[in-house]
C-alpha cells in the first residue's frame, strides 16, 4: 500500500509503532493532537472540512488510539511526540511539511519547529501551551470572572478538587471539566464529547512525568523557528490563551497572530467560519 494513500497507516519510530491516518486531497498538511492520551479522533470529526482543500496525514500520539507504548515512560514527553513527526516525515519521503497543531499538540508542533527548522515550511500553533512562560495571570482571571457563573459551576468544582486516579473517574472528571474550555457550553461542548475518544489515564500520566524529567524551555527556543508561522488564538480560550498565541508570535521572527473572538479551546466548533478560512488563506498563501 502507498504510504500516502487513503486510510490508517503503521510506521516504525524508535523501537515502537506508531499509525497515522491520511484523509482528503491536495497539498499535505500534518495535523497533530495532543499527547495527552485524547488521540486524534476529535480533530479527525472536527477538521473533516479541511478534506475538500488539502491531504491531512494525522499521527497518532504514541500510547494514543492504535499507537504503541514504549517501554520507559520516559520516552512519552512532547519531545519524542516531536522527533515521532520527523521520523514520519522521513518515513513519507517529504522534504518538507506544513504542520498544525491543536493545544499540547501546539506544544508539540513548536519544539518540532525548533530542533527541525528546515523540515518545515509553514506552521500553525493552534490555541497552544508555551512551555516556559507563566501565563498563570490569565488562567486566574478567567477563574475569578467566571466564580460566580453557574455556567461553569460544576467545572470549577472539578477542577479544585482532588484529582481522581482511576480511568472511569477521571474520564468522568474530564467530561465535567473540559465544559471550562468554551464559551457557549449548551451549544458547543456537546460537539467537542461526541467527537472525543476516551482518553488513556496512562498516557497522560507518562507524559506529565516524562516532560517534568525532560524539560524544555520553547519560550527561549522560539528564535529557533525559521518556518512561516501562524499563531493562531481565541479570546476566550482560558487554558491556551490569546495572551500566549500574542507572546509567541512576538518570539518567533515574521510571524503572524489571528485572533477568533467570543471563541473558547475549539473554534473549529465554535467559530467555523472563521477557523477555517484563516486556516486555508494562510496554508495556501
Amino acid at each position: 500500500m502507498d504510504r500516502l494513500s487513503l486510510g490508517l497507516h503503521t510506521f516504525p519510530s524508535s523501537g515502537i509503532v506508531l499509525t497515522y491516518t491520511v484523509k482528503g486531497t491536495g497539498p499535505y498538511l500534518f495535523i497533530q493532537a495532543a499527547g495527552w492520551g485524547i488521540s486524534s479522533r476529535y480533530l479527525q470529526i472536527g477538521l473533516a472540512p479541511l478534506e475538500s482543500h488539502f491531504t491531512l496525514i494525522y499521527p497518532e500520539p504514541r500510547g494514543s488510539g492504535a499507537s504503541s507504548r514504549p517501554e520507559n515512560e520516559e520516552e512519552m514527553s512532547d519531545a519524542d511526540m516531536a522527533d515521532d513527526i520527523e521520523r514520519l516525515r522521513l518515513h513519507l519521503g517529504l522534504t518538507q511539511i506544513d504542520l498544525l497543531g491543536h493545544s499540547n499538540g501546539g506544544t508539540i508542533v513548536l519544539i518540532y519547529a525548533e530542533r527541525y527548522p528546515n523540515a518545515l515550511r509553514r506552521l500553525i500553533a493552534l490555541t497552544h501551551w508555551l512551555p516556559g512562560y507563566d501565563d498563570s495571570a490569565t488562567w486566574k482571571r478567567f477563574v475569578d470572572s467566571r466564580r460566580n457563573d453557574p455556567t461553569y459551576a460544576e467545572a470549577l468544582q472539578l477542577m479544585e478538587s482532588q484529582r481522581p486516579d482511576t480511568q472511569d473517574e477521571w474520564y468522568q472528571y474530564l467530561v465535567g471539566m473540559l465544559a471550562f474550555y468554551v464559551v457557549d457550553v449548551s451549544r458547543h461542548y456537546p460537539i467537542f464529547l461526541e467527537a472525543m475518544d476516551v482518553p488513556s489515564l496512562w498516557v497522560n500520566m507518562a507524559q506529565r512525568a516524562a516532560n517534568e524529567m525532560k524539560k524544555i524551555d520553547v519560550y527561549q527556543e522560539l528564535k529557533k523557528i525559521k518556518a512561516r508561522t501562524l499563531c493562531l488564538g481565541c479570546a476566550e480560550d482560558p487554558i491556551c490563551s490569546e495572551n500566549v498565541s500574542r507572546v509567541t508570535a512576538k518570539g518567533i521572527a515574521g510571524a503572524d497572530v489571528v485572533i477568533i473572538e467570543d471563541c473558547g479551546h475549539f473554534p473549529w466548533i465554535e467559530k467555523p467560519e472563521d477557523f477555517f478560512k484563516e486556516v486555508t488563506k494562510f496554508i495556501k498563501s
